[in-house]
């Protein structure tokens, strides 16, 4: 299930796009590249809006990719809270 507020899908390039999120915990706006066209990630989101499991919907994007959709929450940011001390 969708955690987080998607409000842009914006054109970067001949393969790509930047998506633009509201982080649900703190209203944060972030944007991440994604590896695929605009027109693809709107058809992967519906399908995942409409419930298919976000693997499955977005099956050409990597596990970081997928976990800053739901969660809104960055590669760095994992590193960061999860360092070895």
């Amino acid at each position: 299930m969708q955690a987080t507020s998607i409000f842009e899908i914006l054109p970067a390039g001949d393969n790509a796009c930047i998506i633009g999120l509201e982080r649900f915990m703190d209203g944060k706006e972030l944007h991440m590249e994604m590896p695929m066209r605009a027109s693809r990630f709107r058809l992967c989101l519906t399908k995942w809006q409409r419930g298919a499991m976000i693997q499955n919907a977005f099956a050409d994007l990597n596990a970081d990719q997928r976990e800053f959709l739901m969660t809104g929450i960055t590669p760095a940011e994992w590193a960061i809270m999860f360092k070895e001390e």
